[in-house]
C-alpha cells in the first residue's frame, strides 16, 4: 500500500505515475556498477492520497480512483491516542474476521459473478460483487454507488479543468458545432467570462494545446454528456462538439443466476442453507425414498423433518413462506433494512448489529 497524506496538489508527472502504478506498469534500467546487465522492475500498488483540497483532478487518475469525502470532527468527538487505540485492539478480531469473511466469500462466488456491462476497473467491481453478502450490502446497490462515485469524479475532472467546463457550456448552448481547433480556440476566448483567466497555465494557447486537452478529457466530456470527435481530411483536421444530454448509462444489476446457497460439506454454511431453490445434492442411499410429486407441489410447505426431499429447508425466520414477497430484515442497531438472506446471516459489518426479520410466518 502505498500513501500520500496531507496533500495540497499533484504534479502532472506524479499524477501519470499514479496512473501507472494502479493499474501496473514497469521500467528497464541498468544495474549499478554494471555495463551489460539490465533490471526490469514491474509494479502494481493500491494507493490512498489525502488532502483537504480535490486531488485527483486529472481526467486519467479521477478515472481511476474512488472518492471519499470525510466531514470535520466536532470537538465533541474528538479522541485521545490511547483511547482510540484501546478500542482498535479490541475491535481488531472483529475486523480482521469480517475481512477474512469477505475474502472468503468473494472467492467462493467470483466464478459465478456475472455483470450485464463491465465498469471501468472491472476486477475491482466484480470482486466487490461477489464479496458483498458478507460485506452487509446488497450487489445492486454497490454498483449504484460505484456508478455515482464515478460520476462525480468525472464532474469533477471537467470542472477542474478551465477550457473543458467551458466547452461543456459551449456545447450545452450550441448543441453541435464542427470547426477546426483554431477556430473552436478563437470562439472559446470569445465567449470565456470573467473568472476564468486566460493568462493561466491551464488555458491552451494554440490550436494543439486546445486539441491536446480536448483528447484528455474527451472520456470525461462524454460522461457529462459531451461527445468530441476528431477527424481528419486531406487538408484540415476538424473536430465535432455534440450535445448528447446526460450520457452516463445507469449501473448494470448484478446477475442472480448464481445460487447463493451454501456449498455442501461445510457444516457451518449448510447449517444456514436459505429458502433459495438449488440443485439437489446427492441422495444418500440409507435416506427415506424422496416424497411423491403429486403429493405436495411447493417445496416450501414439506414438513420440517421430510430428510426425503434433497431441496427442502426450513423457512427462514421472516419468510412470508409463499414466494410472494421476498423476506427482509432490519438491523436492530442502525435499522438498516436487506432481502438477501444471506447478507442476514452476518452480523452488519457498518455497526455491529444483528439482522432481525420485519416480516413474520
Amino acid at each position: 500500500m502505498v500513501g500520500y497524506d496531507n496533500l495540497s496538489a499533484i504534479p502532472r508527472w506524479l499524477s501519470d505515475a499514479l496512473c501507472r502504478l494502479a493499474t501496473g506498469g514497469g521500467f528497464a534500467t541498468r544495474e549499478l556498477y554494471t555495463d551489460t546487465d539490465e533490471a526490469l522492475f514491474d509494479f502494481q500498488r493500491p494507493v490512498i492520497l489525502t488532502g483537504i483540497e480535490e486531488l485527483a483532478v486529472r481526467g486519467d487518475l479521477a478515472d481511476r480512483s474512488l472518492l471519499v469525502d470525510l466531514a470535520a470532527l466536532d470537538d465533541t468527538a474528538r479522541r485521545d491516542e490511547a483511547s482510540f487505540w484501546t478500542a482498535y485492539e479490541a475491535a481488531q478480531p472483529r475486523l480482521l474476521g469480517a475481512l477474512l469473511d469477505a475474502t472468503s466469500t468473494a472467492l467462493r462466488r467470483l466464478p459465478e459473478v456475472r455483470l450485464e456491462r463491465l465498469p471501468r476497473l472491472a476486477d475491482f467491481a466484480m470482486w466487490v460483487v461477489a464479496a458483498a453478502p458478507s460485506l452487509g450490502m446488497d450487489p445492486d446497490d454497490f454498483l449504484k454507488a460505484y456508478e455515482q462515485n464515478r460520476a462525480a469524479a468525472n464532474a469533477m475532472a471537467v470542472e477542474a479543468l478551465p477550457v473543458a467546463s467551458l466547452v461543456h457550456r459551449f456545447t450545452q448552448q450550441h448543441q453541435s458545432w464542427t470547426g477546426t481547433a483554431t477556430q473552436l480556440l478563437a470562439a472559446l476566448n470569445q465567449t470565456a467570462p470573467a473568472d476564468i483567466d486566460r493568462r493561466a497555465r491551464t488555458w491552451p494557447k494554440t490550436a494543439k494545446a486546445l486539441s491536446d486537452a480536448l483528447r484528455r478529457s474527451q472520456p470525461n466530456l462524454a460522461k457529462v454528456g459531451v461527445r468530441v470527435t476528431f477527424s481528419r481530411s486531406r487538408d484540415t483536421r476538424t473536430l465535432e462538439l455534440e450535445w448528447v444530454g446526460d450520457a452516463a448509462s445507469p449501473a448494470s444489476p448484478a446477475s442472480h443466476t448464481a445460487p447463493e446457497q451454501a456449498q455442501r460439506g461445510d457444516a457451518a454454511r449448510d447449517a444456514r442453507v436459505t429458502h433459495e431453490p438449488g440443485p439437489a445434492s446427492p441422495r444418500d442411499p440409507a435416506s427415506p425414498p424422496a416424497s411423491p410429486p403429486g403429493n405436495r407441489p411447493d417445496l416450501h410447505e414439506q414438513p420440517h423433518g421430510d430428510a426425503g426431499d434433497a431441496g427442502d429447508a426450513p423457512i427462514p425466520t421472516g419468510s412470508n413462506g409463499d414466494g410472494a414477497h421476498p423476506p427482509a430484515w432490519s438491523c436492530d442497531r442502525c435499522g438498516s433494512q436487506t432481502t438477501y438472506p444471506r447478507v442476514a446471516t452476518y452480523p452488519h459489518t457498518a455497526c455491529g448489529g444483528i439482522w432481525q426479520p420485519t416480516q413474520t410466518t
